[in-house]
């Protein structure tokens, strides 16, 4: 779940870049980024792995 809430805001940012008073690509760097898709990859796994227990 930590996970999930440490992309809430970089998803609030994309999605609607108004809230944000800096554009938001200039907010991420290389390592920024690099931890923000791990951190995205791991939910996705995570998910799928669900998804596919019930499913079997």
């Amino acid at each position: 779940m930590n996970d999930v809430l440490e992309l809430v805001g970089d998803y609030m940012f994309s999605r609607y870049p108004d809230v944000s008073a800096s554009v938001p690509f200039e907010l991420y760097d290389e390592e920024t980024a690099t931890s923000k898709v791990k951190t995205a990859k791991k939910i996705f796994d995570s998910l799928s792995e669900r998804i596919n227990k019930i499913e079997d």
